[in-house]
């Protein structure tokens, strides 16, 4: 019965640190000092508590333990992340990607000027256009680079 147990703990903590983790990077994505920012500090601090019971639970299966030593460590988890977290700078690699797609827009819009394009390359272009078209307007992160940058120079 332990061994089923153990089994089924070990699976939910990897549910929680996929949620942990996605919860991080929404985090990093929002600038220091946006209200958002805060709840979703106190989401990872759940996820934090949730991570260290089924730590502690999985660890009591296999050895047994001192409680209150592993509570000194659940706080230190706790101060940790909501520190680190509280004081992490917003995530470069969004916003980096700003400067990659106004240059790809502009090699697709170089495409329209070349004739030396084979027509299957031409057709692969336009597909990629209108694929790439139906992202940026689907996509919230694209839509907040647009709007970082402050240039709406996008054009299809």
């Amino acid at each position: 019965m332990l061994v089923v147990l153990a089994f089924l703990n070990q699976i939910f903590r990897n549910f929680v640190w996929i949620w942990n983790a996605q919860e991080t990077r929404e985090t990093l994505a929002l600038e220091k000092g946006d209200p958002k920012r805060a709840g979703k500090i106190f989401n990872m601090l759940v996820y934090t508590v949730l991570s260290f019971i089924l730590y502690i639970f999985a660890f009591l299966i296999i050895v047994g333990g001192n409680v209150y030593f592993l509570l000194a460590i659940l706080c230190g988890n706790l101060v940790g992340t909501y520190t680190g977290m509280s004081h992490q700078k917003a995530d470069e690699h969004i916003s980096q990607a700003g400067p990659e797609m106004f240059e790809m827009a502009s090699l697709l819009k170089k495409s329209r000027c070349t004739s030396d394009l084979s027509d299957a390359e031409l057709n692969d272009i336009l597909e990629f256009r209108r694929e790439l078209k139906l992202f940026l307007e689907s996509n919230d992160a694209a839509q907040m680079i647009i709007t970082r940058q402050k240039n709406n120079n996008i054009k299809f």
